[in-house]
């Protein structure tokens, strides 16, 4: 009986300790968000597309033109993308009129966003469309080969890709709100975009 709940214990210190391993490198995944350079992808800049907004709204790719857009995947479920939504409420209020927020859920229902959006009513403000890509059947998602949320892709004010973000980010933070400021001064003065 002793060699039983030796080996009990045994199991359940290692179910307990793989459980502690699997928390740390999720968390530490998440907080290891990469930004990168986008040459050499397939997706090199905005596709067509057609979508409507969870307020009835129509938006096209060709209603971003001329400016800076976020295209970010999200879920109300997932806690990294409920951080990121303060800090794209400050850019936004930074950016002003310069920069747009396609904000595509991955909810399975698009009751979960608006209960979501009830705790932060300024996502759905000036600046930011927020369309529930699963009741599309993830087509933008599986369009931008998108497989961990959250994942977000800057394009600049000619509608070419600069910059791929995956995990989480401060979008209003000083480097952020300067990079994207060199995107629009870039696009103002004629160029390609900032060097990444």
């Amino acid at each position: 009986m002793t060699s039983w709940k030796s080996h009990l214990l045994a199991l359940g210190a290692i179910v307990l300790i793989g459980g502690m391993a699997a928390a740390a490198l999720t968390i530490w995944r998440q907080q290891q968000a990469t930004q990168s350079p986008v040459e050499g992808r397939a997706l090199e800049a905005l596709p067509e597309f057609t979508l409507q907004t969870i307020d009835g709204r129509q938006v096209t790719a060709p209603d971003y033109k001329g400016k800076i857009l976020i295209v970010n995947f999200w879920a109300s479920w997932c806690g990294p993308c409920v951080e990121e939504v303060p800090s794209f409420v400050r850019l936004s209020k930074i950016m002003g009129d310069d920069l747009r927020v396609l904000a595509l859920s991955n909810d399975a229902l698009k009751e979960d966003i608006d209960v979501f959006l009830k705790s932060f009513p300024e996502f759905k403000g000036p600046g930011f469309d927020i369309v529930h890509d699963g009741g599309h059947g993830l087509a933008m998602t599986k369009l931008f080969k998108v497989y961990r949320l959250p994942e977000s892709f800057v394009f600049d004010p000619q509608g070419r890709l600069a910059r791929k973000v995956t995990g989480t980010i401060n979008w209003s933070s000083e480097d952020a709100v300067s990079y994207l400021q060199s995107l629009r001064k870039s696009a103002n003065a004629g160029q390609t975009g900032p060097s990444l």
